[in-house]
């Protein structure tokens, strides 16, 4: 279930029209829902109308603009091919159109179809800064599928290859360097820095390179190994990579490592509720507890020659229900998937997306100017000379939540999360 989704302000043409566009590195196009899409779930706050824009410019099927023979990816009907082999619009034939799909074969896949529009895009940063940008969009006339009614579109912020839905349209804002940082209620974006000046990054930024491609799509890095309580969970023999996207809410492990983490908490951490439950387990989809335990342990992640360590108070979310607080495991199964390290992940670090490098960076992020999670560090493991009398107290505590119904099946709440943008311009001051 969604849990939260980051997003920025983006205005477009003249006069602006503010959209909430979704922060995804994880994919590179630039959509937005359309004022006229009647099967929009997205742009509930606010669509975008190609009609009521002084520069919006429909990109023509017949244009250099709209790929000639994009027809031959078979993301096109035959009927909406032109002379050139260029993908028109189902819906305009005389427009440039789209196909783009996301979630791949999961109960969150969603696809949506509509016309190519060139169109001045603008993001205002802290202060008077601003970035702008002259785009090509996608105008989404028709949606498939469970999509987002909070934000209106999404922004991605991955790599070229990924923006070709069949056509290839170039990416929005193509900074060789970005970065970002968030807590439970919003953020920072920086456009062309590493953050380090802004003062986002606490110490040393640690890199890690993306997997060697000729041509990358995504942020894609060798994952050694996950380690917990000084053991490493079992690996397949296959080597293993995480793609880092900040367009996935949760931690999702590659199925066999996922495995191996569940079996080590059945193995040592029984005592949790719903860990080796019979009949619910915190390890469904939407299960949650009502108090969040104490001493569960450290994930150690290796990429390469950085070691980064997530504790259970970044591994978990807490959800604001109407009786008070619950408290939901952040990581589920990517199936045969590669493992996608998502927010629940990425809010515990500053991270750094090179694209001119080809690498990305974590460092210790600053909490103040970041933004502050809600669950505790003082749920996290304790030194060794105090963790033995904190476990007996922490068994004595979760007994009792279960007794009271400690595990609870929470509905899915979706919230929706503001990021500042930080255009190459110093933060001057923390943000309340």
């Amino acid at each position: 279930s969604s849990i939260g989704e980051y997003y920025i302000n983006i205005f477009l043409g003249e006069p602006y029209q503010k959209v909430k566009l979704q922060v995804d590195t994880g994919s590179s196009s630039f959509v937005v829902a359309a004022a006229d899409c009647d099967s929009c779930l997205s742009g509930l706050g606010g669509r975008y109308s190609r009609e009521d824009s002084k520069t919006a410019e429909t990109v023509s099927c017949s244009s250099k603009s709209c790929g000639i023979g994009s027809c031959l990816s078979g993301k096109c009907g035959s009927k909406q091919c032109s002379e050139t082999q260029a993908c028109c619009s189902m819906h305009d034939p005389n427009s440039c159109g789209f196909f783009i799909e996301y979630g791949g074969n999961t109960l969150y896949h969603v696809a949506a179809t509509g016309t190519l529009v060139k169109e001045e895009a603008v993001i205002k940063g802290m202060g008077n800064d601003k970035a702008k940008d002259n785009v090509i969009l996608y105008n989404t006339l028709l949606e498939h599928g469970p999509w987002p009614s909070s934000v209106d579109g999404i922004f991605g912020m991955g790599f070229p290859a990924l923006s070709c839905n069949p056509t290839c349209s170039p990416l929005a804002f193509p900074v060789e360097v970005f970065s970002m940082c968030f807590g439970d209620s919003g953020g920072l974006l920086t456009l062309g820095t590493d953050g380090k000046e802004e003062g986002l990054a606490v110490g040393d930024i640690f890199y890690t390179p993306l997997v060697s491609s000729f041509e990358p799509t995504y942020y894609v890095v060798q994952m050694d190994s996950i380690s917990m309580d000084g053991s490493e969970l079992e690996f397949s023999l296959f080597s293993h990579q995480a793609i880092i996207d900040s367009g996935t809410t949760l931690l999702l492990l590659q199925d066999d490592i996922y495995k191996g983490f569940v079996r080590h908490l059945q193995t040592h951490y029984c005592w949790v509720p719903g860990v080796c439950t019979s009949g619910i387990s915190i390890f469904e989809q939407g299960v949650c507890l009502n108090l969040m335990p104490k001493g569960l342990p450290i994930l150690e992640f290796r990429f390469g020659s950085v070691l980064l360590k997530l504790p259970p108070s970044f591994y978990f979310i807490q959800y604001d229900m109407p009786d008070g607080p619950v408290y939901c495991l952040g990581i589920q199964s990517a199936g045969l998937e590669r493992t996608v390290v998502g927010n629940t992940f990425m809010r515990r670090f500053h991270t750094v997306f090179d694209r001119k490098r080809r690498r990305v960076g974590f460092a210790e992020r600053h909490v103040d100017l970041c933004g502050s999670t809600r669950i505790s560090s003082a749920v996290d493991p304790l030194p060794p000379s105090e963790a033995k009398n904190a476990k007996r107290t922490s068994i004595a505590l979760n007994a009792m939540s279960l007794t009271a119904g400690g595990i609870l099946v929470a509905s899915s709440i979706l919230a929706l999360i503001f990021i500042v943008v930080v255009a190459k311009k110093k933060i001057e001051q923390s943000l309340g």
